[in-house]
């Protein structure tokens, strides 16, 4: 599968917008099924939990299971994406966790179930990093922020599947048919990644002129560097932490309206379809024109866009929570949505611009490995601390999304860090 950059004709910094636009329309539209079939249990707690017999905690196993598979395969799969050819490695990767999405409908038992589910996390270990690296190598700078904010657009696409067709799939055909829907356009996309993009030439738009024969760093030298690198280290810790808040949100927001607000799946697939679906995808792309606009002059300041985002989600978590009134709850969880879909765009923008083309696969993976413990725990977390109250979820909840001022600090630390490193004659660019 290796291959170098020599040996590879693809979209350069001489490539046309429209092929530039292209390009990242496909790699949204497969990260909106990776979101898609990460998200899909979530609606479906409820029927698995009916089924099964379990308790919150076992079904918080659900997505931990996913989340140590997805963690065990993101270096291994980070050291492919700095020496690969990354959309023949990406059709791959679509293929088999499109996949596993299908086969958990087969599950007669809730441990097939997680194996099923840890087959999606080991294959979507790949989907986010490789995307990035794809995009820092087809998008100029100066509308890289803009891109990777089109890009997680497809994270409210996934949640308006996962609420609002799912939730109507669920409810009318079974949870287990809501998987086997899941699974198709997958491996759809795959087939046309490998047909109409081009593999880009990496570090096309950098400053310094890429070299075509330069090989990625020792995965040891790249870990040092992250360990090493303030900028970096508080990135990867915020990312954690903002995920814990997420994943939390999202995966605990149907059974939180269902118990306390008696609603029925229809209906949570209705609020979810709006503010962890629409409203999550306007921040995403909003944040991505105010990340470019703030880096104009300073390119750190792209970070102060996710800084701002994340802190808002504790005090608008922490309510919506708390709130008796189902109007001001579904008000409260739209903003959040927003607030939930706007801090990861400008977030990675940063990351991408402090990370040398030959290391932004291995980097960002274990980033996202990060960003998987905290989306696997934090629902874990959660779900304890509703058993151990006797199943009052909603101060879990307050519990769990008051994690967002902590990611918020970080967050902030590393856009201060990042100021120098992004200076002219700055780290960043001599590493570039």
């Amino acid at each position: 599968m290796a291959a170098t950059d020599a040996d590879v004709a693809g979209p350069t910094a001489n490539s046309t917008r429209r092929q530039q636009v292209y390009a990242v329309v496909v790699l949204l539209a497969i990260y909106a099924c990776h979101s898609i079939d990460r998200g899909i249990a979530g609606i479906v707690m409820e029927p698995i939990r009916k089924e099964f017999g379990a308790s919150d905690a076992q079904l918080g196993l659900i997505t931990l299971t996913y989340t140590l598979a997805f963690m065990a395969a993101m270096v291994p799969v980070g050291v492919l994406i700095d020496r690969s050819r990354r959309i023949r490695l990406l059709a791959v990767l679509v293929t088999i966790w499109s996949a596993c999405t299908a086969m958990a409908g087969l599950a007669g038992t809730l441990p097939a179930l997680m194996a099923a589910r840890a087959g999606v996390g080991a294959a979507e270990a790949g989907g986010h990093p490789t995307s990035m690296s794809l995009i820092s190598d087809i998008v100029p700078k100066e509308r890289r922020g803009t891109s990777v904010g089109l890009f997680y657009v497809a994270t409210g696409i996934g949640s308006i599947v996962v609420f609002l067709v799912g939730g109507h799939i669920a409810a009318n055909y079974g949870w287990r048919a809501t998987f086997f829907m899941a699974g198709v356009p997958g491996l759809l996309l795959a087939l046309l990644a490998l047909a109409t993009v081009r593999e880009p030439v990496r570090g096309a738009q950098e400053a310094v002129a890429p070299d075509a024969d330069a090989k990625a760093p020792p995965l040891g030298k790249v870990l040092a560097f992250m360990v090493a690198t303030p900028a970096v280290l508080n990135t990867a810790i915020a990312v954690m932490l903002a995920s814990s808040v997420n994943s939390s949100f999202h995966i605990w927001l149907s059974s939180f309206l269902m118990r306390n607000h008696h609603l029925d799946l229809k209906q949570v697939g209705l609020v979810g379809a709006l503010g962890p679906g629409i409203l999550q995808a306007c921040g995403a792309l909003a944040s991505g024109f105010i990340g470019d606009w703030l880096a104009r002059r300073h390119p750190h300041r792209v970070g102060y866009a996710a800084t701002m985002a994340i802190f808002l989600m504790a005090p608008l978590g922490m309510a919506y929570s708390q709130t008796p009134s189902l109007p001001l709850a579904i008000t409260l969880v739209s903003i959040m949505g927003f607030c939930a879909g706007a801090w990861m765009a400008p977030t990675f923008t940063l990351l991408i611009a402090i990370t040398a083309p030959r290391m932004r696969g291995v980097v960002i993976g274990v980033v996202q490995m990060l960003a998987a413990a905290g989306s696997g725990f934090g629902p874990v977390v959660v779900g304890l601390i509703s058993d151990r109250l006797g199943g009052q979820i909603h101060t879990a909840l307050t519990i769990g999304l008051a994690v967002a001022a902590w990611a918020a600090a970080h967050s902030f630390f590393a856009v201060r860090a990042s100021a120098k490193m992004l200076a002219p004659g700055g780290s960043a660019e001599a590493q570039a």
